[in-house]
């Protein structure tokens, strides 16, 4: 196998392939790449057998370290749907070959099972029988809508008493207020600001186009009280990439009225999955129960997101 750098050309081939692969998402196309192209140095690979890509590999350079895009929530060595287990062990053993006195190490941030749209683990067991150190276990909290859990409606319904409804929105201005809503969660909860600018996330609205949805919780007066930003990662499977929820909705139960909404609304729509993201914290080696408590209310079960990581 021949493994070399990705190149701009290369992008038509690249979605093409991801597109292809069970673990493939939209985190892996150029597309949504291109956009962090001036804040981190691109170090894609390519894995070719031939003329034929045998895998692909998204990600950049931090400081000597080659790792998964930092861009995405994870990243891994993709090849396609009825790839048997060996082509995922030659992939990355050439992968490692590769980056061989070009990098200290090399990190992979595994995309979590439930993203497949098949059962697909064989880059978990190449990655831990090729001797990857797992350095971090994320638990994700995953609607799976053909065969929810049973959940627990009662808050939810006393926001939709008190005049609380959900619904999806597309213009502008509603991206510009739930992200002033998140930027005073998080300066409030963590000192921090959120991941996105405004004018990033509408320019990533522009770039992934239905692949994305913004979903509200208004009061009676019209006022949002929470929202969700959703990208879908592939075809069925969802995940609220932003949860927020303003200080006024909180009595109002209006966050439980948004996510009550979305698994009832995303499983008429025959979806797949809904995800609400990781619940770990210090490295994933810490469960935050009241927030897998709290999201488990609306049918979640969990599922696990592995890092590891290959000295080179």
């Amino acid at each position: 196998m021949i493994v070399r750098p990705y190149e701009p050309g290369d992008a038509a081939r690249w979605d093409e392939h991801v597109a292809r692969c069970p673990k493939g998402t939209v985190l892996h196309t150029r597309r949504f790449l291109g956009y962090h192209r001036d804040r981190f140095e691109d170090a894609s690979l390519v894995v070719q057998d031939g003329g034929k890509w045998a895998a692909v590999m998204p990600a950049a350079r931090v400081d000597g370290v080659v790792v998964s895009h930092p861009g995405a929530t994870f990243g891994g060595v993709l090849v396609p749907k009825h790839a048997n287990a060996r082509a995922v062990d030659e992939a990355l053993a050439a992968i490692r070959a590769h980056l061989a006195g070009r990098a200290e190490a090399l990190v992979l941030g595994l995309p979590p099972s439930h993203v497949a749209d098949q059962p697909e683990e064989t880059d978990l067991h190449a990655c831990w029988r090729a001797g990857g150190v797992l350095e971090r276990l994320d638990l994700w909290s995953v609607v799976d809508l053909r065969a929810p859990m049973k959940t627990d409606l009662r808050s939810a319904k006393k926001g939709r008493l008190q005049g609380v409804c959900a619904r999806p929105e597309e213009e502008e201005e509603a991206y510009v207020e739930l992200h002033e809503i998140l930027c005073e969660n998080l300066e409030a909860q963590h000192g921090v600001r959120p991941v996105h600018t405004v004018e990033e996330l509408l320019d990533l609205r522009e770039r992934l186009g239905e692949s994305q949805e913004l979903w509200v919780a208004r009061d009676a007066d019209g006022r949002m009280v929470a929202g969700s930003w959703l990208l879908q990662h592939r075809e069925g499977a969802w995940h609220t990439q932003y949860l927020a929820c303003a200080p006024a909705g909180r009595a109002l139960r209006a966050q439980d009225v948004l996510m009550h909404e979305l698994v009832l609304r995303f499983a008429e729509a025959d979806e797949r999955t809904l995800s609400f993201g990781a619940c770990t914290e210090q490295g994933g080696r810490e469960v935050n129960d009241g927030l897998l408590t709290f999201k488990t209310k609306f049918g979640a079960g969990a599922a696990t997101a592995a890092r590891f990581r290959f000295s080179l």
